[in-house]
């Protein structure tokens, strides 16, 4: 990665931080949707130069990376954003510092939902010859340990409304120290399990 924008966000006494998150990654993913592959992939990716920050895990700000101007220019920030205007500042595109030495990998963490499991025990009763009710209950001790991990789960996350069905869901955020730069193939929310973003 070669440029990046930052994208500040800044909340009040009326509009909470995480409200503002949530806008302006809905609206993130959406240009993103835009930009995707045939693969579902982008090479334009997120960080959080304030990760794990008090008060809010997030931050307030969001950084988003890309290997040339023009492709930053192409994501057109300010068409996305522009209905948050006096909570969102969208800054100049910027050469990556030259003195870098610190890369990350931003990636999402996902928990089994119920309805996961219903999905998963159907599959499991059609390929082995049980019934469903048989699948969920042999799925269940994993049910319940997915429900306690998520219970237990602190990692900074953002709430969004899915585009495919209107519903609420937590993209939880995962950050993780890695020595090597790696290609440039990020999901439609910014993240990757592989790919490297300069840590500044």
């Amino acid at each position: 990665m070669n440029y990046y924008v930052d994208i500040k966000l800044e909340g009040d006494t009326e509009i909470t931080l995480g409200f503002i998150w949530q806008k302006v990654y809905t609206q993130m993913h959406l240009a993103l949707v835009e930009l995707k592959d045939e693969n579902n992939t982008v090479d334009i990716g997120f960080s959080f130069p304030l990760y794990n920050n008090h008060p809010f895990p997030l931050g307030d700000v969001l950084r988003v990376f890309a290997n040339s101007k023009e492709r930053l220019d192409e994501l057109n920030l300010t068409k996305w954003l522009n209905r948050l205007d006096g909570y969102v500042y969208v800054g100049e595109t910027k050469d990556i510092p030259t003195n870098v030495k610190e890369y990350v990998c931003f990636s999402r963490k996902q928990f089994k939902s119920d309805a996961e499991v219903r999905r998963l025990s159907k599959r499991y009763a059609e390929r082995n010859g049980v019934s469903e009710e048989e699948a969920l209950n042999m799925l269940k001790p994993a049910e319940k340990k997915y429900a306690k991990l998520k219970a237990k789960n602190k990692l900074p996350f953002v709430n969004i409304k899915s585009l495919s069905n209107g519903h609420p869901i937590k993209i939880f955020i995962v950050k993780k120290e890695v020595e090597v730069e790696e290609k440039d193939v990020f999901s439609t929310y910014g993240l990757s399990n592989f790919s490297t973003l300069p840590w500044f």
